[in-house]
């Protein structure tokens, strides 16, 4: 028979750890928006118009495919895997990391056909 975990304490200091780190997440995408504006600059300057507007196809076409193939294997994982986990039913865990795996290589030959659908 096991003993129930005792309960978890907070931690001293844990928000201003958290805050810490949520200005460095914040400050960063601070920076990389400076930055890409920046880029968008020079790039329009070097390519005119005709060229920055193929440009933001590309661009968009990439971003819009990313978004539509993207799949978070590693969610499915997590959400479905713990009750294996903790029954100790490997057969269960390793379907599910097969269907994970099937999934994913599905959706990066998806995404490739798809790219190059557009792209031509």
């Amino acid at each position: 028979m096991t003993t129930a975990p005792p309960p978890i304490e907070p931690r001293p200091g844990i928000m201003r750890a958290a805050a810490r780190n949520l200005g460095w997440l914040l400050a960063s995408r601070g920076v990389l928006a400076v930055l890409s504006l920046f880029y968008l600059g020079i790039i329009t300057r070097s390519l005119g118009v005709t060229g920055f507007g193929r440009f933001a196809l590309i661009t968009g076409a990439a971003q819009t495919l990313a978004t539509l193939v993207a799949f978070q294997s590693w969610q499915v994982i997590v959400q479905y895997g713990v009750g294996p986990q903790e029954r100790g039913d490997d057969d269960a865990l390793g379907r599910l990391f097969r269907a994970s795996a099937v999934v994913d290589a599905i959706s990066a030959v998806l995404g490739a056909l798809l790219a190059w659908a557009i792209l031509e």
